[in-house]
């Protein structure tokens, strides 16, 4: 018996009268010329990586990048953000040392700023986050610098104007 998928067989079309000679081609599977089934349409070496001949979606901007899941602009962390946690974590040290101790104070008002600005361009920046960080380790040590400052000067600012000798 004879393959009828097989090219190469010709038992088929000895005994098929109208194989060859119909409104379908010449009868040769697979060749691309013929316009049969699995040919590509037009001449068209692939359609798959033509442009949609049609256009985008009404409502839907054509996609960037190659297919249809790219990822869109770059995301930047906010560089003010990240200025506002350093500033305060070295308020935090010169609260102990004794060096950048007005360093909490910047890194708040970088933080408010930095905020701020992701908030205004969510789809570009990112560092909300690390903005807040800022603001909240800021705030708490520029707090507590200020009341060390007014407990010292109580203690000790006063001292010049009492009257002992000693």
């Amino acid at each position: 018996m004879s393959n009828p998928y097989d090219p190469s067989d010709s038992g088929r079309q000895e005994s098929d009268p109208h194989h060859g000679d119909g409104a379908y081609g010449s009868g040769s599977h697979g060749d691309d010329s013929s316009g049969s089934y699995g040919s590509q349409p037009y001449g068209q070496a692939n359609p798959y990586g033509q442009p949609n001949p049609y256009g985008p979606a009404p409502g839907h901007p054509e996609p960037h990048g190659v297919g249809p899941y790219t990822s869109g602009p770059a995301m930047k962390t906010n560089g003010l953000a990240i200025a506002s946690l350093v500033t305060s974590l070295c308020g935090l040290l010169g609260f102990f040392c004794g060096i950048f101790g007005l360093a909490a104070p910047v890194g708040l008002v970088l933080g408010v700023i930095g905020r701020r600005q992701v908030k205004e361009n969510p789809m570009t920046q990112t560092g909300d986050g690390l903005a807040l960080a800022g603001i909240i380790t800021g705030a708490i040590i520029s707090v507590i610098m200020a009341i060390f400052l007014l407990l010292y000067i109580a203690f000790f600012g006063l001292s010049i104007f009492s009257s002992y000798n000693y």
